[in-house]
């Protein structure tokens, strides 16, 4: 149950309790102001929305290393390191020494605008969203009450018109991508081309993954670089598994290139040789 005193000073004290059963207490100029408060900590309590001030103290840096750590056992490793990097060049040197309840919706706009300036918009909207990604989990987690960088623009979108790349550009008699990579990559070129492979997912790809009699390639996992270490990730979606029927073409393409450079000791199709 929430009370107010008047103290000795002439202040007004407004004591109440915490959701969980823990003494707050705030001071007042006017009896009014100490009613109001009263007020509305109670009517927050009871919809649910009240976050404790105490758990709004706790320094940026402290709780985005502890959401960081977090990410890294339920993300993939390069999501996970962009978010690191994220936060170590941009956002804690700007955030990391403020309370979470001291970062507000302007101080994210200046914060957005200055990065607008120092990287691409790209880049800049991807740090917003990496900001913002931890202040959600804070409101979450009950320490903050809204998420001051929840839809904060970051420079302008500006629409860029696509034009696909000719297949004379990629494999044809004039000058040509393919033409023009070592013979060792050639193929790896022309698959991404006609079958629309990623990078990752056609430099994962391994002998076990394509079915020269049915003429199909399966696309479950990709290749990964993470802090120099090689393996497989999954894709990048649930989506991107897929399995992809192929013309006689490209499988008759892969058994040339795999004639001339045999797959790696773990069934990779592409390697360095």
């Amino acid at each position: 149950m929430s009370t107010i005193t008047k103290l000795p000073n002439g202040r007004w004290k407004a004591r109440y309790r915490t959701p969980d059963g823990a003494s707050r207490s705030r001071t007042f100029a006017r009896k009014v102001e100490a009613e109001q408060f009263v007020t509305s900590t109670e009517h927050r309590k009871l919809t649910g929305d009240y976050v404790d001030p105490m758990a709004a103290r706790v320094l940026f840096e402290d709780y985005s290393a502890a959401w960081l750590q977090r990410k890294r056992g339920t993300t993939r490793p390069g999501t996970a390191a962009t978010f690191e990097s994220h936060l170590r060049k941009h956002i804690t040197p700007r955030f990391g020494r403020f309370a979470l309840s001291e970062i507000t919706r302007e101080s994210v706009k200046d914060f957005a605008g200055e990065l607008s300036g120092k990287v691409a918009p790209t880049t800049a909207r991807a740090v917003v969203f990496t900001l913002a990604a931890v202040l959600r989990e804070a409101v979450e987690d009950n320490r903050i009450s809204r998420n001051p960088a929840e839809r904060v623009r970051v420079g302008a979108k500006t629409e860029r018109k696509v034009d696909p790349m000719h297949i004379a550009a990629v494999a044809g008699k004039v000058p040509a991508i393919a033409d023009a990579m070592p013979e060792r990559w050639q193929a790896a070129v022309l698959l991404m081309a006609t079958v629309g492979l990623r990078l990752g997912e056609c430099l994962g790809l391994t002998v076990d993954r394509v079915d020269f009699l049915r003429r199909t390639i399966r696309i479950d996992r990709q290749l990964t670089n993470t802090a120099g270490q090689r393996g497989f990730g999954a894709p990048k979606t649930e989506a991107g598994k897929r399995l992809i029927s192929v013309p006689s073409v490209v499988t008759d393409m892969l058994a040339e290139h795999l004639s001339r450079f045999p797959a790696s000791s773990d069934g990779l199709i592409f390697t360095q040789g």
